[in-house]
């Protein structure tokens, strides 16, 4: 006989202007109060939110850092093919698989977690995963505000275990709130509210009611950031320039200035240029190939190691287009089942029942939505880190001008994380 299941929708939200927020980052055991749930439905009920785990040792929180690098650029390689501007967030998309992975058992949980490549045991695994979320909260400082926070939506009166609960509440701080599912669109109100309110209105909408038939369960991550360069570029220098389009034409559009020490190297087919952000705790790398469509099939950790790790520091009279745009993934299913995550997606094989006795749950969709902003002031969007090197006695001034399609990714350099991710075909695109 065919089983009746029912749905767990996983959600992503990546946003541009963060704060970190308070909500399930603490160390303390306090239940927190119905009001920390946003208004829009009073049925919602905070129903439980354990004490959070301690930030992991440095060696765990690299593994899941170069885990999470290799992930970010397997699932790019996924979604490169697709045109125009890109953008996400891997950190965000791994948090959510780690807690999808946490109620997972047998195959599909061994499918979860190889896709995400960290190469920990659990309990280690989900404890530097949640804990890498909390060490990038680290990197906020004068000039630079970096918050990735948890949360879980339960259907009422769904019994989840008490392992599974723990994980999710002390290794992710991820508070679970109660809602009524069988309102979908007051449900997806609410969980609307909560992740516009924590990326500052740049992502107010990003699960839709028709989403939520059937789920029983929604496990999202908000990420919020607003950093400003080590170097900013002096806005009475941005001028039009060409920018070179993959079709061969040209178009005009705003260029910012500036000569600094910046990392630079070259290699066989790309360049590319290192941005620090305030307390160089942050940085941005940004490649521009020569064959944008060729480089991105070969993109992989080998070829992003052979990049940071080449970068020398140089004078640079650097050229980059200003840019900002959003890019959405309605179900990042097709691109996750290519990374071998298929049984969570198939309701015959899933197997949650780490999560929960009463309900069958399958992985009915991945939701992610990115936002970036860069201009002469910095950076808003998701973010990573990076060192630049002691300054050289050169002084032999090197032009980059950055007037064709090119990637950027926001690094941690501490852990290697790739924060965020993406593509710039059209500096014009929104």
């Amino acid at each position: 006989m065919r089983r009746t299941w029912r749905a767990l929708t996983g959600v992503v939200a990546v946003a541009a202007v963060m704060t970190l927020a308070a909500c399930g980052s603490g160390a303390t055991g306090a239940e927190p109060s119905v009001t920390s749930v946003p208004r829009t439905a009073p049925s919602v009920l905070l129903d439980r939110s354990g004490a959070t785990g301690p930030i992991p040792p440095t060696a765990e929180l690299r593994a899941a850092g170069r885990g999470e690098q290799a992930f970010a650029l397997s699932l790019y390689r996924q979604i490169a093919a697709q045109p125009g501007n890109l953008a996400i967030s891997p950190s965000s998309i791994a948090t959510v698989l780690g807690m999808v992975a946490a109620g997972a058992k047998g195959v599909t949980e061994t499918q979860l977690v190889a896709a995400l490549q960290v190469p920990l045991p659990a309990p280690q695994l989900h404890a530097a995963i949640g804990g890498l979320v909390r060490a990038l909260a680290t990197r906020s400082g004068d000039g630079v505000t970096l918050a990735e926070v948890d949360q879980a939506w339960v259907q009422q009166k769904l019994n989840l275990l008490g392992n599974f609960t723990e994980t999710l509440t002390h290794d992710y701080a991820a508070p679970i709130a109660r809602v009524d599912f069988t309102d979908t669109t007051r449900a997806a109100a609410t969980i609307n509210a909560w992740i516009s309110q924590r990326t500052h209105a740049k992502i107010p909408k990003l699960i839709s009611a028709g989403a939520l038939d059937q789920a029983e369960l929604v496990l999202t991550d908000a990420v919020y950031l607003d950093a400003m360069w080590e170097h900013g570029f002096d806005p009475k220098l941005t001028t039009n320039q060409l920018f070179h389009l993959a079709d061969g034409s040209s178009v005009s559009v705003p260029t910012m200035h500036e000569t600094e020490e910046l990392g630079m190297a070259r290699g066989d087919g790309w360049t590319a240029v290192a941005l620090p952000y305030k307390g160089d705790a942050l940085e941005m790398d940004v490649v521009v190939p020569d064959d944008i469509a060729r480089f991105q099939r070969g993109l992989d950790v080998t070829t992003f190691d052979r990049i940071v790790g080449s970068m020398k520091t140089a004078d640079v009279a650097l050229a980059l287009p200003k840019f900002e745009f959003r890019a959405r993934f309605d179900n990042l299913r097709p691109d996750l089942e290519k990374l071998g995550v298929r049984d969570a997606f198939d309701p015959d094989r899933a197997d949650f029942s780490a999560m929960t006795n009463d309900r069958q749950l399958y992985l009915s969709a991945v939701v992610h939505e990115a936002f970036v902003h860069v201009d002469e002031r910095g950076t808003i969007a998701a973010a990573a880190t990076g060192g630049i090197a002691s300054a050289t006695a050169a002084k032999v001034v090197t032009p980059l001008s950055i007037d064709k399609p090119f990637l950027f990714a926001v690094r941690d350099r501490a852990t290697g994380a790739i924060v965020f991710l993406g593509r710039v075909d059209d500096p014009r695109s929104h």
